[in-house]
């Protein structure tokens, strides 16, 4: 990892966190209704938004929808060690981990033999069966049925009558609507599980900062680090991976420390990416 590009994610956890802290209030001046929640998803590692912003006024595509579903189910980390093939010709590189996953563990079959359909249009119906299978429904087991997964998600809690009204008569489903119905997913139950899909992130997968969760509202219970639970060395406390980091991050804030000093020398994991 360059110190470069360390540097930069560590400039854009702060601003992004005193953003939220701070300024959560200017979200409505924004075109669109889920400026507030694609902030809370960054924050927690869930969505990224492309070179151009958030994008929240367009369509989302398929590709995207791939990315979104890997980290919802606490995969995205697993599948950087890994390499999953697939048969598809127009998988953006970004999205080539993703979508192998999927095809791997039969999430996906494409919309040919050749192409899986990376920059079509994600429809509603596609990206809440991606939510449900991540809240542990399987339809092949007959959870539910293919056509009526808004009507599942409606009925489980994921949404509200007015948010499902929208999405269901809405012609395009828009990233505004992916942010919408994964913040969503994240406060819904995970079948059998007796957790929301977020408390599995952090307390089972491990996939989520607790501590990010915790100062954003969303997250119960004291406070979940100390500066006890790092690890350290010569050069500083010592930090593994994103999670970590953003648990780190989020104690130096709450505590208004500066100064701190990192060492990154076993830190795993990739930077940057789409969504």
């Amino acid at each position: 990892m360059k110190v470069r590009d360390m540097k930069k994610l560590l400039i854009t956890i702060i601003i992004l966190l005193l953003f939220i802290m701070l300024f959560s209030n200017v979200a409505g001046a924004q075109p669109v209704n889920n400026f507030e929640e694609a902030d809370m998803l960054k924050i927690l590692g869930l969505f990224k938004g492309t070179p151009s912003g958030y994008d929240l006024e367009r369509p989302s595509n398929r590709a995207e929808g791939a990315v979104m579903l890997i980290r919802l189910i606490g995969m995205e980390d697993y599948i950087s060690q890994k390499v999953f093939l697939h048969p598809f010709n127009d998988v953006p590189e970004w999205a080539e981990p993703q979508v192998g996953y999927m095809f791997t563990h039969k999430l996906t079959n494409g919309i040919s033999k050749e192409d899986y359909g990376s920059y079509l249009d994600l429809k509603s119906i596609q990206y809440v069966t991606f939510l449900l299978r991540a809240l542990g429904y399987d339809d092949s087991l007959g959870d539910f049925n293919y056509p009526e997964s808004l009507e599942k998600a409606l009925d489980i809690g994921l949404f509200e009558q007015a948010e499902y009204d929208a999405i269901k008569n809405s012609s395009q489903f828009k990233r505004d609507d992916m942010v919408l119905a994964s913040f969503r997913a994240l406060q819904t139950e995970v079948k059998g599980l007796g957790k929301t899909l977020l408390q599995k992130l952090i307390e089972n997968e491990r996939s989520v900062s607790s501590t990010a969760a915790w100062l954003l509202g969303l997250y119960d219970g004291p406070f979940p680090v100390t500066y006890s639970s790092f690890d350290t060395s010569e050069t500083g406390y010592i930090v593994k991976n994103r999670v970590e980091l953003m648990d780190f991050l989020c104690l130096t804030l709450k505590n208004h420390i500066t100064g701190v000093e990192i060492d990154f020398r076993e830190y795993s994991g990739e930077l940057g990416g789409n969504d």
